[in-house]
């Protein structure tokens, strides 16, 4: 299980992925992503964090980089997984 520390450093990350910078926006939305596998940190572990240290936008983009790498799914598999993320992020 990740470490508190771990999980708000990749949300700190996240939140980079808001800037209106697009090319560091798209760095920072694959970093998360990537760390978030690497460290073992789910969506679901993101969201335990007070809401202050969370970016709503951030977290819709990171949803749909999750659903995109899950290429063994059909469509509507991607589809209600991704309703499914949807309704924990709101």
């Amino acid at each position: 299980m990740p470490t508190q520390a771990t999980v708000q450093r990749i949300a700190k990350l996240l939140a980079r992925a808001t800037s209106p910078e697009a090319g560091e926006a798209q760095a920072a939305l694959e970093g998360a992503y990537k760390r978030m596998k690497r460290d073992g940190v789910t969506l679901s572990e993101l969201l335990s964090l007070p809401l202050q240290e969370l970016y709503q936008e951030a977290l819709v983009k990171l949803v749909g980089v999750i659903v995109a790498e899950q290429g063994d799914l059909s469509p509507a598999s991607k589809r209600a997984l991704y309703a499914e993320y949807m309704r924990l992020v709101v």
